[in-house]
């Protein structure tokens, strides 16, 4: 019964040093390559990386050949009847073709164009109704002539008690 104890024993500390041995040698003679060049990865990506500028009123952002300037925000006009609860919001932009080439936006710069908007503590991604029937661009096509700029709204129709926070124009993003 004792030799029996005293083997049991001797079983336990025997795992214990093997385990203890290779785990030792694992990690403080040979450190796993994979985590660090994980680490300089890391490391080399934070140290280039160049924040996202942040665009609001005002601003001009370019894309291709157009620049975009976002002028203002207001309430907007509708020569539509309006869904209950809502209201249009309008959107002013001025669209400035650098191209030697007429530049023609087939429905006025409006599929382009979306908003996103705030409703209390709630976000919501916004891709809100455009307004067509508004007055806007003149309607139908927008033609922006070879170095030449033209001035006009998008407008939606969004929640009434919503606050519009962000406009995009394709992959360009201002902050309201």
């Amino acid at each position: 019964m004792i030799m029996k104890k005293f083997l049991i024993g001797l079983m336990i500390v025997v795992v214990v040093a093997v385990a203890a041995y290779f785990g030792y040698k694992h990690f403080h003679h040979n450190p796993p390559a994979k985590a660090v060049s994980t680490t300089q990865t890391t490391t080399k990506a934070k140290s280039t990386a160049t924040p996202m500028p942040s665009y609001y009123v005002g601003d001009t952002q370019k894309e291709g050949s157009l620049a975009i300037k976002l002028d203002s925000t207001s309430g907007g006009t509708s020569m539509a009847e309006l869904p209950a609860n809502t209201r249009v919001f309008s959107v002013n932009i001025t669209v400035t073709n650098n191209d030697p080439i007429t530049y023609v936006s087939p429905d006025a710069f409006v599929n382009e164009s979306s908003v996103y908007t705030q409703v209390g503590s709630d976000t919501s991604t916004g891709q809100y109704i455009k307004a067509y029937t508004t007055p806007c661009f003149g309607g139908g096509d927008a033609t922006v002539p070879a170095n030449q700029s033209l001035s006009g709204c998008v407008q939606f129709i969004v929640p009434t008690n919503a606050s519009v926070d962000t406009y995009l124009y394709n992959n360009l993003k201002w902050y309201l």
